[in-house]
């Protein structure tokens, strides 16, 4: 990033304002609707998209790779004629050991292969971004040869993309922040809803199946009353945690109240489901805990699995599941129990 860059605030009208002294030797006067159009974009998928088109149209560049890091690894929007293993090369020494989460193609318009990439690397750049806690670069590559000129009018494009990619994380966050319950960052009851909302429909539109299960820690009030809710909130956090971390991607955990827990399981038979609930019975009765005084907890809990009929709605579906549950802990807790088995 050059030394002009670094005095240019996050606003898009300050970066009009630097902008406008490029306009009087840059032929491209619509270089400020360009950096308007990508502060009005939401998703990340969009923002990559219209800029690499903005840097194709205006510079000359192709941009040929976005790679942002987080948690769950690499999220990679990439040119489609660029291979997995092709990519890792490029991105190996920005990202070392780190891998692919999540790999998306940058729409193109034309299937132009990037021969430049490969015969010429004097010609690549890259423009590493820092965005909160997420580490993230843009890789470009001239279409003909590299030219100097336009590099003040590339960097004013990547910082408007860079400010766009921090409303857009920022908005992520916010979203993200209300509809996850704060104790144990599972998805909470409001999220629940929209989320069951959706799976059902996909479920009903494409004729698929759809099972939930419900759990409850056992004898949780005992743990409180014995142990003090701090406890009782290590407890919540740790089963929470171990079956999040063991559901497969796609699925969703929420709490649905107190010590109750449901896990959906879209595209997923009721048979399955049994099966995933048994599996999680046996990692949370694996669980041991220490207590302030140093005594070993061993937490288990109950489960209700049940499968969406044809003409069930949300509130049928968690009823089945609730009664399965209640069933689970009448006959003795810490098993499973499914509707229709």
């Amino acid at each position: 990033m050059t030394a002009h860059m670094q005095t240019l605030l996050k606003k898009p009208s300050e970066l009009l304002d630097a902008a406008g002294s490029l306009f009087l030797r840059n032929p491209h006067k619509d270089l400020n609707h360009h950096i308007l159009a990508i502060h009005k974009l939401l998703t990340i998928e969009d923002l990559v998209n219209e800029t690499s088109r903005i840097l194709k149209d205006i510079l000359a560049y192709k941009l040929f790779a976005f790679v942002i890091q987080d948690e769950s690894g690499l999220n990679i929007w990439s040119d489609p004629v660029l291979s997995k293993q092709r990519l890792l090369n490029v991105i190996a020494n920005d990202f070392p050991g780190a891998v692919i989460s999540s790999l998306t193609c940058i729409r193109q318009e034309s299937k132009k292969v990037i021969r430049t990439f490969f015969h010429k690397p004097e010609s690549v750049s890259s423009s590493m971004l820092q965005v909160y806690n997420y580490k993230s670069c843009l890789y470009l590559v001239h279409e003909k040869t590299r030219f100097f000129s336009g590099e003040e009018s590339a960097d004013i494009i990547i910082q408007a993309f860079k400010n766009a990619l921090e409303n857009i994380l920022r908005i992520r966050s916010l979203e993200k922040a209300s509809a996850t319950d704060p104790l144990t960052g599972c998805y909470n009851r409001r999220a629940l809803k929209n989320i069951l909302d959706r799976s059902m429909d996909n479920a009903r539109r494409y004729k698929r199946d759809l099972s939930v299960i419900m759990f409850d820690v056992d004898h949780f009030k005992s743990i409180n009353d014995r142990y003090g809710h701090l406890m009782g909130d290590v407890v919540l956090k740790t089963i929470s945690s171990t079956v999040r971390n063991s559901i497969r991607k796609g699925d969703y955990l929420a709490r649905y109240g107190g010590e109750e827990f449901l896990v959906v399981l879209p595209e997923t038979p009721l048979n399955t489901a049994v099966a995933i609930a048994d599996r999680l019975k046996c990692l949370v009765e694996s669980i041991v805990i220490h207590s302030p005084c140093k005594q070993k907890l061993n937490v288990t809990a109950s489960y209700g699995v049940a499968a969406m009929g044809e003409d069930d709605d949300m509130e049928i579906l968690l009823s089945e599941a609730d009664t399965m549950l209640y069933r689970a802990k009448t006959n003795g807790r810490n098993c499973v129990m499914a509707a229709n088995q």
